[in-house]
């Protein structure tokens, strides 16, 4: 999504999932516009205002968009769409993984929750000014402010479910790291940039290797 903010050009990448909620409400925020309601009419307000396109070039002064380890992402998405929000007949978690073809297929809101996150952010990490991992919300905030000239505050999280997070075994890892391949790749890339100093902003990149479980046997 494309907005003009402070004279500044900004193309943010929503990817659901990776925070989008929270960056979402304190974009609107930086223009100036305010969401009113309970928890979740203000949720559901925000995502009417700034949806979760497929991914698109911008020409923007700044192009961002935020990513989160692809096992953490399918936990987290189950715990809250399944558990919380209700997309599907409630299942465990063995079950749905099990059967994620089958929920991912015929369910759409399963889908969209559940789209690699290259499907909204495209495939090429150098396209981005800034790439945040999903746990630097104040960073964000801190980026946001300094481009609208406001006091950002932070945004409200999709916590739903957050409390009810299976732990997936090895083997479910290594499915949702299948599944998730082409995200695997985007961070390989991301994590290259940063080393070598290139385009994408250091400090906002970098850290891959402490982040995907894999590498550390899960934990």
């Amino acid at each position: 999504m494309f907005f003009g903010i402070n004279g500044v050009s900004l193309a943010y990448h929503a990817t659901p999932k990776c925070g989008c909620t929270s960056v979402k409400a304190m974009i609107l925020e930086s223009l100036g516009e305010s969401v009113e309601g309970g928890e979740d009419e203000a949720i559901l307000e925000i995502h009417k205002s700034i949806g979760s396109p497929p991914f698109k070039k911008f020409k923007a002064d700044f192009r961002f968009c935020v990513v989160r380890d692809p096992v953490q992402r399918f936990v987290s998405g189950y715990s809250n769409r399944v558990l919380h929000f209700g997309d599907i007949p409630e299942v465990g978690f063995d079950e749905f993984v099990e059967n994620f073809s089958h929920y991912y297929r015929t369910y759409p809101r399963i889908k969209h929750h559940f789209l690699p996150q290259v499907f909204f952010i495209g495939k090429r990490p150098e396209y981005f000014t800034n790439i945040f991992w999903i746990n630097e919300m104040e960073e964000i905030r801190d980026f946001l402010s300094t481009i609208s000239k406001r006091e950002i505050i932070l945004g409200p999280r999709q916590s739903g479910g957050s409390d009810r997070k299976p732990i997936p075994t090895e083997g479910q890892i290594q499915f949702i790291l299948d599944f998730y391949k082409q995200d695997l790749k985007f961070l390989e890339k991301m994590d290259r940039l940063s080393s070598g100093g290139l385009s994408v902003e250091k400090g906002m990149v970098g850290r891959f290797l402490d982040q995907i479980w894999s590498r550390k046997g899960g934990q």
